[in-house]
């Protein structure tokens, strides 16, 4: 699988940007995850600490609290999946 995404940008002035991103897909296997950590450490070790930054912002800055993914909200209008017999 591959993907490409070009950007193109012109005016009255002619062509102002042109820039674009070519990406293969990879199989996610052990291997090749433990390849790309040991390509580029720097860029991964920034990617977990900006996740786990915001994180920490949100539950111990901002008090936003943790709801565990099982539970449902108290306002939620979330229901069960329709049984066929619902359907009908």
């Amino acid at each position: 699988m591959q993907v490409r995404i070009a950007i193109d940008i012109s005016d009255e002035r002619g062509e102002v940007l042109k820039t674009g991103i070519k990406m293969a897909g990879v199989p996610m296997t052990a291997t090749t995850i433990r390849n790309s950590l040991r390509k580029s450490p720097l860029m991964n070790m920034t990617s977990v600490t900006r996740i786990y930054w915001h994180a920490f912002k949100l539950y111990a800055i901002k008090k936003v609290p943790y709801i565990h993914y099982d539970e449902k909200l108290a306002d939620s209008q979330q229901n069960k999946a329709p049984t066929p017999k619902d359907i009908l």
